[in-house]
């Protein structure tokens, strides 16, 4: 007996990981804002941020650092 029908061209291919990385602060923050995004987001795992919590995330650093600014020296 032979081969039934048509056969199946299977390309499998192996695809390389993504290797996850932690969002970078975003161009134009003051340097206290940048110390304070970098803190926060190394306290999370690689891909706890989405690119829709970058924004969010930066008016905070910002709002901080302001705070931090305006409070001066105890």
């Amino acid at each position: 007996m032979g081969d039934r029908g048509p056969h199946a061209k299977t390309n499998i291919r192996v695809l390389a990981p993504v290797k996850k990385r932690r969002p970078n602060p975003k161009p134009g923050m003051s340097p206290k804002a940048r110390t304070i995004w970098l803190k926060i987001v190394r306290a999370y795992p690689p891909d706890h941020f989405k690119p829709q919590h970058t924004g969010m995330l930066r008016a905070y650093c910002e709002a901080e650092a302001l705070h931090d600014r305006a409070e001066g020296p105890i």
